[in-house]
């Protein structure tokens, strides 16, 4: 779209908002991965998938849920398994298979990283040293990648069912697999 921040120079087609430019029953397969939360109407962009999605194809596609606000003003939603499974039934398509990502551990070291992130931009900002805010920067290194190394490694942890259960409440978000009925 005409607003994104995202350089749109190597862009093939882009979407208007409207209509997805392709004739009925184009797809196979169609992967949209972390836009619902962006479209502001997301009954009719489900509806725009199903029609150019042949009959039986298959949509795969993923949705925030415990994120940051990015790419404002232009972040409208954040849906749990079921909302998105309710608007995906009612536009057509039978889900298949829900995945959450992460659990609410995952959630706190990704809001401690971006927390992390925003401080050594500003630093760098103020500072005008721009290396500051970049891979050479060793704390961004302990305080962005090993919080990630961590995370997987108590992932291997065998805590509990109930505790494994009651953590997954408080996905990052999750992902689809449904089938144009």
């Amino acid at each position: 779209m005409a607003q994104s921040p995202h350089d749109s120079k190597a862009v093939d087609i882009i979407y208007d908002g409207i209509n997805i430019p392709f004739p009925d029953n184009e797809f196979d397969i169609i992967f949209c991965t972390e836009v619902m939360e962006h479209v502001p109407n997301p009954e009719h962009f489900l509806s725009e998938i199903n029609r150019v999605l042949q009959s039986g194809g298959v949509l795969i596609m993923t949705t925030p849920f415990m994120v940051q606000l990015h790419e404002e003003p232009y972040d409208f939603y954040r849906y749990t398994k079921y909302g998105i499974q309710h608007l995906l039934n009612k536009s057509g398509f039978e889900v298949k298979n829900i995945v959450a990502f992460g659990d609410a551990i995952g959630v706190l070291i990704g809001i401690q990283i971006q927390l992390f992130l925003k401080i050594w931009s500003a630093i760098a900002n103020f500072t005008k040293i721009k290396i500051i805010y970049s891979e050479w920067n060793p704390f961004i290194f302990f305080g962005v990648v090993l919080p990630q190394w961590m995370y997987l490694l108590y992932l291997k942890i065998p805590l509990p069912r109930s505790i494994r259960k009651y953590l997954s409440g408080t996905p990052r978000g999750y992902g689809y697999y449904s089938v144009k009925k």
